[in-house]
């Protein structure tokens, strides 16, 4: 989106409120004064300020506290922000983009989102569906994984794609990473069914050491295994 915008030439930054903690999340957003917390003896500009001209990507908004989400309103209607600290507000020119992984209504109506928040940045929205509902993206989502390493890419069986394509992804794409990651270790040169029904396993169940694993092994075979398990 930023990229393909009249914006691209300029910053592009994102916040992610699931994991700055929310002591710190309107410092990170709005920037701070010098003096305003102990031990900053400089002016810290946000992101909100860094991005002017550019975009910014506020991801899981729902994780933003009550108050953050009030200032956070006031600057995309004014197109200004206060830091922390500071007596007068700082113009900005930015495009803001948020997602989030929660239904939002519900979080209004159980009083953890601010509904006049949600009117303002319900603009366009794009919904990504879970994984379970497009196995038709599995493949090139597969594909796309694999080559991401440093070695090349081993070559996905026709049985290991329909074995990908009858999971349920309650994980979605993150689970969908692992369990290649996990098939990539297990058989780095090709991967086939076997090897994704072995990664899918719950890591808290599956054994490293699988009771028939000296079956028709050779010495060298059973020393490569064992050392790629461990």
């Amino acid at each position: 989106v930023h990229e393909e915008s009249r914006r691209a030439a300029g910053p592009f930054r994102v916040v992610d409120c699931a994991t700055i903690p929310p002591g710190l999340l309107e410092s990170e957003l709005f920037g701070a004064r010098r003096g305003a917390f102990t031990g900053l003896d400089e002016d810290r500009p946000g992101i909100l300020e860094l991005a002017s001209g550019g975009t910014v990507l506020v991801d899981e908004i729902a994780g933003a506290p009550l108050e953050v989400q009030a200032k956070l309103l006031r600057v995309i209607s004014s197109r200004a922000v206060r830091a922390v600290g500071a007596a007068e507000e700082t113009a900005i020119d930015v495009r803001f983009l948020f997602s989030t992984s929660r239904d939002l209504e519900r979080e209004v109506r159980e009083g953890a989102f601010r509904e006049d928040l949600l009117h303002r940045i319900r603009v366009v929205v794009l919904d990504v569906p879970p994984l379970r509902d497009r196995p038709e993206d599995i493949e090139e989502l597969a594909q796309m994984l694999l080559a991401e390493g440093k070695t090349p890419a081993p070559p996905l069986s026709a049985d290991a794609l329909r074995a990908l394509r009858e999971l349920e992804w309650p994980g979605n794409v993150r689970e969908l990473e692992n369990v290649l990651a996990r098939a990539r270790l297990e058989s780095p040169e090709a991967i086939g069914r076997e090897a994704i029904e072995s990664a899918r396993l719950d890591p808290r169940t599956a054994t490293l050491f699988p009771h028939n694993i000296l079956a028709g092994a050779g010495l060298e075979e059973l020393k490569d295994r064992l050392e790629r398990d461990y």
